[in-house]
Order: C-alpha cells, then structure tokens, then sequence
C-alpha cells in the first residue's frame, strides 16, 4: 500500500505531471466513459490508451535502467485485459476519476497485480 501512495504522488505532483506536460488531458472518468461505451470504436480507443500507458511505464523503467517492482502484469495478458483491470478499479475508486487518465491505471495496476517482495 505505501509503495501505492508513493506512486500516487509521484505521478500527481512529479516533474512529469501530465498537468505541467499538455494543457489539456484525458481524465480517468473520460477514459472510463470510453471503455464504458457501447460505440466499439470508443472501446478500442479506451483499450489502445491503455496499452499505451502499460508501454510507455515499460519504456519509463527501461530508460531508468531500473527493475518494475511496483506492478507485475500477468504472463501474457492482453490489452483488453490490462484495461479491464485498469476499468474495474478506477470505476471502483471515484477518488481517481480526476487523475489523468494514465496515472490512474498506472495506480489501478499497481493495486491489482502489485509484485511480490523479493
């Protein structure tokens, strides 16, 4: 759970905010919205934001030179899995819905599939 908040914090207050990084982002609620969405093509940007996100913090990690000791996904778990994930937690926490939106599946993921201490 602390190294949750700390995620938290990080990615809310952090140099790399999306608040200090684009004018205008998606929030969690507005990506929720999309998954949730009966338009299929709303869906499949909701999933391609997602997979995106998962890529992107591998690529934040990789370019660190650090281990991801914060989330362990699934061995071979899909997009649609990954955001799934992402929607049943953000969904369930309303607190996040005004987080951008990749901050809070980061957060989502690190709760649902947090890795085991070594």
């Amino acid at each position: 759970m602390f190294r949750t908040l700390a995620l938290i914090a990080a990615l809310s207050s952090g140099p790399l905010s999306a608040q200090k990084l684009a004018p205008h982002y998606m929030t969690a609620q507005e990506w929720l919205t999309k998954w949730e969405s009966s338009d299929f093509s709303e869906q499949a940007q909701a999933t391609g934001y997602a997979e995106g996100a998962a890529d992107g913090l591998s690529a934040i990690f990789e370019l660190a030179e650090t281990r991801n000791d914060v989330i362990c996904f699934p061995e071979n778990s899909t997009s649609g899995q990954i955001a799934a994930a992402g929607a049943k937690h953000v969904k369930d926490n309303p607190v996040l819905w005004n987080y951008p939106a990749a901050s809070a599946l980061i957060v989502a993921w690190a709760e649902t599939w947090p890795c085991s201490p070594d």
